[in-house]
């Protein structure tokens, strides 16, 4: 009987993620020590990614709402 691995399972995940057209990055790629930082290892919501969404999924919300909104999230 084969054995699946949480390893695995994670990958099959990631793949049906990225065949609905996500992106994907391995997190120690984004890691303090990554090649491409976005966060520290104390934060828990990527805060620039969070901020661009935002922007993008409500363009008609003025930047100062959405600054408050960046507040009451965080």
């Amino acid at each position: 009987m084969a054995v699946i691995s949480k390893d695995h399972i994670e990958q099959i995940i990631i793949q049906e993620f990225i065949d609905l057209g996500h992106s994907y990055v391995n997190g120690a790629a984004i890691s303090p020590e990554g090649l491409a930082k976005e966060r520290e290892y104390d934060e828990v919501v990527l805060k620039s990614r969070l901020r661009n969404a935002m922007a993008k999924l409500n363009p008609g919300v003025p930047a100062d709402a959405q600054e408050e909104a960046m507040k009451k999230v965080l």
